[in-house]
């Protein structure tokens, strides 16, 4: 900003013309502590009325944003270890990275230094989690380059120390580990490449998260001396320590779903978006059909299938969840009673003139079910739907076999829900579905769980019109030029998964008008189309087949 200006009295900064990014403070440290640090932050922008002619400088306007960011740094707070009996598992005490070398296309070092403590090792495997790496992996990802190498000089470990004197720690699920040593202390007695054998890193990386397996095997331990030290309860241990380093890339993740037509990337920067990441078809009726279920020559009707998009999702891994990328389908057409084991409780309304996108339109009477699946109860809470957990994950599960049901994957689904919705943007309806999902009227159940099928969000409706309607309130869905350029719309009264959180019995539907209307769980049918996220290494072939209905994408 320069040098400040004292004007009439008031000292301060000259932002007269001024646009781009300000430095207001540069390199301000905050001192975290065991529960919080605050600090309040003021900024005033004084308006002076200067002793000359100002009419220019009517009807001007002043916009901007106060945004504190912190560099780019790496960070690694989770190591997960196998369960040990003894003490001769190889334990990991530490990774670190460098933060100042995270650019894209460039590697970067991570170095990793654990101890043996006793001379009956022979082999160990264990995994690093690299957690909060400081890159959007919703965009990039993380490579292994080259070969990774024993740590055999002490500027590797001064370089572990170093890093570890920054504050990037990370912990094992192991608390018998031994103090921390000096760099000189490391090098003297740390394994050689005659003593320690790596025989495998493989790196997996998911949108949050980059795990690495690593698998040494050890030889000729007995002849080295150990460094005496003590375990975190003080107690006398010998140890050696075992050191590797091992390059890592950050590269351009490439989608073959970002090349289609008709898709948005909705990114941060996409106006009205849902600023998640995501790939999600829109327009009247685009080439995202796919054939599920079956492999036969000609796809069977009941195994025709939609892809919402490609969408960032909490994926459940034993007691661990981390987000991926999947590909999200829904049935094209809706679910009979015999495909759910359910008995239907009337038939959907449905349109009698359709107006909808080309090609999308059910045959005969629609099958309606009630939302909570029976007649006898009233929530509207999700886990307890008979919809939910007899028929779309029992018998529809079953009766797609387990072929197919096994590339099915088990996600948490958002089922808080929210309010407000008509009057409300995509947008806005986003936040309260995904981000911001309530707990109100759940009467103690989490606002999401894991299942592997569920139905359509809202906001997924929203968002299958092109860009221009995002703006629109969902009120106004029920336009003719909305409903004509929506390919989820299909004239039929159907559910969503969306639940009324201001009330316990009611949840939303997608009108046969085209826009929303909210409904009893208990009392009122409509139209079931089973939603899923398919498996990360699901593939489907998107170059030898157009995803029209009558040649759709196929799963390899």
């Amino acid at each position: 900003l320069g040098q400040q200006k004292t004007v009439k009295g008031i000292t301060g900064y000259d932002i007269t013309g001024q646009t781009g990014l300000l430095t207001l403070l540069d390199n301000h440290e905050i001192t975290a502590t065991n529960t919080a640090t605050t600090e309040n932050w003021r900024v005033v922008v004084t308006l002076v009325n200067l002793d000359v002619d100002q009419v220019d400088n009517t009807g001007k306007t002043i916009t901007g944003t106060l945004v504190i960011r912190k560099d780019e740094q790496i960070s690694v707070p989770e190591i997960s270890m196998p369960e040990c009996d003894t003490v001769s598992c190889g334990i990991v005490e530490n990774v670190f990275v460098p933060s100042d070398t995270v650019i894209e296309d460039n590697t970067y070092t991570i170095y990793t230094v654990g101890y043996i403590p006793d001379n009956e090792t022979t082999e160990t495997t264990y995994t690093i989690n690299l957690e909060n790496v400081g890159i959007d992996l919703s965009e990039y990802e993380l490579e292994l380059v080259g070969t990774p190498q024993v740590m055999t000089t002490q500027g590797d470990y001064e370089n572990y120390l170093d890093m570890k004197s920054k504050g990037v720690t990370s912990s094992t699920s192991n608390e018998d580990k031994a103090a921390t040593a000096t760099a000189s202390e490391l090098y003297n007695h740390s394994l050689g490449t005659n003593e320690l054998t790596i025989d495998d890193v493989d790196i997996h990386c998911s949108m949050t998260r980059c795990t690495a397996t690593i698998s040494e095997s050890f030889n000729n331990l007995s002849s080295k001396t150990r460094h005496s030290t003590t375990t975190q309860d003080g107690d006398p241990i010998n140890v050696l320590y075992n050191g590797i380093k091992f390059n890592i890339k950050k590269s351009k993740k490439v989608y073959d779903i970002a090349s289609k037509e008709n898709l948005y990337h909705h990114t941060v920067d996409l106006e009205n978006s849902a600023g998640d990441g995501s790939y999600r078809y829109a327009g009247a009726d685009p080439n995202n059909y796919i054939c599920f279920g079956s492999s036969a020559a000609t796809c069977p009707d009941e195994n025709i299938y939609r892809i919402i998009g490609l969408m960032p999702v909490d994926i459940v891994n034993g007691n661990t969840t981390e987000k991926q990328m999947l590909y999200k389908l829904i049935k094209n057409d809706y679910i009979t009673s015999t495909e759910l084991g359910l008995a239907s409780s009337g038939s959907a309304q449905k349109t009698s003139s359709f107006a909808g996108p080309s090609g999308n339109q059910p045959t005969g009477s629609v099958q309606g079910f009630h939302w909570i699946g029976s007649s006898t109860i009233s929530s509207n809470i999700w886990s307890r739907s008979e919809l939910n957990t007899n028929a779309l994950n029992g018998t529809f599960l079953t009766n797609i076999g387990g072929v197919w049901a096994d590339r099915i994957e088990n996600v948490k689904w958002k089922i808080g829900g929210n309010n407000s919705f008509s009057s409300s943007i995509p947008s806005s309806v986003y936040q309260k579905e995904i981000e911001n999902s309530s707990t109100t009227n759940l009467n103690g159940e989490l606002p999401e769980k894991d299942y592997r099928v569920g139905l359509v969000y809202l906001s997924d409706y929203g968002y299958a019109v092109p860009q221009q309607y995002w703006s629109n309130k969902f009120e106004t869905y029920s336009n003719a030029s909305v409903i004509a350029n929506n390919w989820l719309y299909k004239g039929v009264l159907e559910w969503t998964i969306t639940r009324r959180s201001d009330a316990s019995d009611s949840a939303l539907e997608i009108n046969k008008t085209g826009s929303l209307t909210e409904n009893s769980v208990k009392y009122n049918s409509a139209g079931i189309r089973p939603t899923f996220y398919l498996k990360q290494n699901t593939v489907i072939d998107m170059t030898n087949h157009l995803g029209t209905k009558t040649d759709p994408y196929r799963i390899s």
